[in-house]
């Protein structure tokens, strides 16, 4: 394994050991407080709602134009040096609202974008994973975080109508995380 590799695994592993300090009733109290998406932004210490220039900064830094548009919030925690947001919080549903996007957050900084590709170009997913099947209080923590995620997105989902929206993962949302958990 080369330095770099040697570099981003160790931040891997800092940033694994940091979530897995992370009190899990101060997290659940404070995703479990969210409201629907056109009230407030549900992330805790998130501003919310976002501006024209928060919405052209989206544009620019990801060149995507109608993701920029479901921004509901910019998280306090994430913005940049430069003091650009380097991730948003998304409204899950599409603005035909036909069908439900699952990420909540989307990282938006370029340098952390391709920092993540090269991460798993390297083959971190793989030794993430593999740390995960190894640990009980990390696959504890895996399902808390999935659980915490659908929690939020079905409240952001109370002020629509879900009669109209299609799941997009119709398995009960386990995907990946429950692929892990069932070896």
């Amino acid at each position: 394994m080369g330095r770099r590799a040697r570099h981003h695994s160790s931040l891997l592993l800092v940033a694994i050991s940091a979530a897995s300090l992370t009190p899990r009733s101060s997290v659940v109290d404070a995703l479990s407080t969210s409201t629907a998406a056109a009230s407030s932004c549900p992330f805790p210490g998130s501003q919310p709602g976002t501006s024209d220039h928060d919405k052209a900064v989206f544009r620019r830094q990801t060149g995507q134009t109608a993701p920029a548009e479901a921004a509901i919030g910019v998280p306090s925690t994430c913005s940049c040096r430069h003091g650009f947001p380097q991730a948003f919080a998304m409204d899950p549903v599409t603005s035909k609202g036909r069908r439900i996007n699952s990420g909540l957050i989307k990282l938006s900084c370029p340098h952390l974008v391709r920092a993540v590709d090269e991460l798993e170009d390297e083959g971190s997913i793989g030794m993430m994973n593999g740390m995960v099947e190894k640990s009980d209080e990390l696959q504890r923590s895996m399902v808390l975080t999935h659980e915490l995620h659908a929690k939020v997105r079905r409240e952001m989902l109370n002020g629509n109508n879900k009669n109209d929206v299609d799941e997009e993962d119709e398995s009960g949302g386990q995907g990946a995380v429950g692929d892990i958990l069932r070896k």
